[in-house]
């Protein structure tokens, strides 16, 4: 008995300290350490960016674990939403070394004369998108609306989100999909509870005044979880990163992700604690 008290007590002595709060496994990430991932929005609008956006994914830096888009992959005032659109820019993201999280903005199929077509020709380019690197990532999507979807990797749950501002002309369906996210929503935080440290929303529209039934039906729910949670949208007409506090009923940091066509993907990384986003440019773009 005596050797073994002697061993245990030894063990104790010589086993390094750990910060459970950065060293340790965070409970459900199967890793210990924070990650990095990279953001851009409202690209490619022409041949130009579509080359710009090829070579920016073709470089991306090794620290990248993924790139996510946040939507607007055409201007369509001025394209007026060819049937191909869709089909030609998955086409360049699926180029990419990394994993792509795509999530559909205004301009995929809002601003499209005919909506439902622009909209369903982005489901078919997207919806399964997750497949092609399903041994990396694992994706949960909502059955009425695949373009939503969860992903837990390394203790922070991702939410794709379909935040789109613009008149919708199908105000039934625009209801049932902000319903439908909100049940989503709060049915995952409940499955994977006690296995994030962080939440991060992406999702097209900038938060205002058509966002906010969505963000205040939420907030009693964000509002009393623990984790940090930060919102990633699509650039409105600013040209640089923006960070702003929204809503006041919902603790929500929001960045607005500057425009892909005239700066490289942003640099995101979530840490640990109360305050784990970080927020930095690439050095420069390779040219």
């Amino acid at each position: 008995i005596c050797v073994v008290v002697a061993a245990i007590i030894l063990g104790l002595v010589l086993s390094p300290s750990v910060n459970p709060n950065r060293d340790a496994a965070f409970a459900g990430s199967g890793q210990g350490s924070g990650l990095t991932f990279y953001a851009t929005s409202d690209t490619p609008f022409d041949r130009d960016e579509e080359e710009q956006l090829a070579k920016d994914l073709s470089t991306i830096p090794n620290d990248a674990e993924f790139v996510m888009h946040l939507g607007n992959m055409q201007d369509a005032d001025l394209s007026l939403c060819p049937e191909t659109r869709a089909a030609e820019a998955s086409s360049i993201l699926r180029k990419s070394p990394v994993p792509m999280l795509v999530v559909p903005g205004e301009h995929d199929w809002v601003k499209c004369p005919r909506q439902a077509d622009a909209l369903n020709r982005w489901l078919a380019a997207f919806q399964n998108y997750d497949q092609e690197f399903a041994r990396i990532m694992s994706f949960t999507r909502s059955a009425n609306h695949p373009e939503v979807f969860v992903v837990l990797h390394k203790g922070v749950l991702f939410f794709g989100m379909h935040l789109v501002n613009g008149r919708v002309e199908d105000t039934e369906e625009l209801e049932f999909l902000q319903e439908d996210m909100k049940s989503f929503f709060i049915g995952m935080l409940q499955d994977f509870a006690g296995q994030y440290r962080a939440i991060v929303m992406m999702g097209n529209a900038r938060p205002g005044p058509r966002q906010q039934a969505f963000f205040t039906s939420i907030a009693p729910t964000l509002n009393a979880i623990e984790a940090p949670v930060v919102y990633l949208h699509a650039n409105y007409g600013d040209t640089d990163v923006v960070m702003h506090t929204p809503f006041e009923d919902v603790d929500v940091l929001a960045i607005q992700v500057p425009k892909g066509g005239d700066h490289p993907p942003l640099k995101i990384s979530v840490g640990f604690g109360s305050k784990p986003f970080v927020v930095g440019w690439r050095s420069m773009r390779l040219l």
